[in-house]
C-alpha cells in the first residue's frame, strides 16, 4: 500500500514511510479492498484519540469520497493539512468532528467547500510499526 500521492505527511520532505508491504488477500479478506483502492496516510493530530493516536498509521478506501457515510471515519484534506474526522454535512457547511473533545471542530463554509477534498474512508489503523 503506497503513501497517499497527493500528501506530504508533516512538511516533511522524506516521509517516515512510502509504503506498506501487505498481502493482497489481506487486504481483500480483511478489508474488501483491492490494492489499487488502498493508500497511507498519517494521523498528523491527535483529533481521533484514543482510537487513532497522533502519527497513527490509516489504510483508507481511496474509492470511498463522499460524505454518505457519516459515522465512518474519514481522511480529508483542508488547505494542505491532512486530519482524520467524522464528516457531516450540515445546512450551509461541512462539517468536520473530532472523536476527541478537546480538538476544535472545523467547519467548513459550503461556498469553500472546494478547500476541503475527502481522500477516502478509513478502513484500518496501524499504531505501532517495529
Amino acid at each position: 500500500v503506497s503513501l497517499d500521492p497527493r500528501l506530504n505527511p508533516l512538511g516533511d520532505p522524506r516521509p517516515p514511510m512510502q509504503y506498506m508491504m501487505l498481502p493482497r488477500r489481506w487486504l481483500h479478506d480483511r478489508l474488501l479492498l483491492s490494492g489499487d483502492q488502498a493508500s497511507l496516510v498519517f494521523a498528523t493530530d491527535d483529533g481521533m484519540a484514543p482510537s487513532i493516536p497522533k502519527n497513527g498509521i490509516a489504510i483508507i478506501d481511496s474509492s470511498k469520497t463522499s460524505m454518505d457515510d457519516t459515522s465512518s471515519i474519514h481522511a480529508i484534506l483542508i488547505k494542505g493539512n491532512v486530519r482524520l474526522r467524522r464528516i457531516e454535512q450540515g445546512p450551509d457547511y461541512i462539517i468536520a468532528r473530532p472523536d476527541n473533545h478537546h480538538v476544535p471542530i472545523d467547519f467548513i463554509a459550503a461556498r469553500h467547500a472546494g478547500t476541503m477534498t475527502i481522500l477516502g474512508r478509513v478502513r484500518a489503523v496501524i499504531s505501532t510499526v517495529d
